[in-house]
């Protein structure tokens, strides 16, 4: 099962390069500092947003110009009306100007649901399908 989920990542990684999304993405997140990753991953666990949210509720938390809020829709959401808050917290910790160290901290406190500093088979396989 887990490979499955890590063949499937690496052909949607393959789209994401031949794209140009990644690229667009960096452009968008290049300037984010390990301070302002953790400020949305904070806001999340305080309850303050839901597990999916609507556009307008993702366009106030990032504050993005509405251009690249359109293009970072267009890459994660769901459907046209939700995205998942993890998803959105990993592209933003991905595509950020944090250390490799500071995203792999960032994305074991977004899927470490258990809180034990470790990842179940399940975390990880939900961390990966992204």
């Amino acid at each position: 099962q887990v490979v499955g989920h890590i063949s499937q990542a690496c052909e949607h990684e393959l789209a994401w390069v031949d794209g140009g999304r990644a690229a667009t993405l960096r452009k968008i997140f290049e300037a984010w500092t390990s301070a302002q990753v953790w400020a949305i991953h904070r806001a999340f666990t305080n309850d303050k947003y839901p597990e999916e949210l609507e556009y307008e509720s993702a366009a106030a938390l990032l504050g993005l110009p509405e251009f690249n809020m359109l293009f970072l829709w267009d890459v994660i959401s769901l459907s046209d009306d939700t995205l998942f808050f993890a998803d959105l917290l990993t592209c933003v910790s991905v595509f950020s100007n944090t250390t490799l160290q500071d995203k792999a901290r960032f994305l074991l406190a977004v899927y470490d649901s258990s809180r034990r500093g470790t990842l179940t088979v399940e975390e990880m396989c939900s961390m990966i399908a992204g």
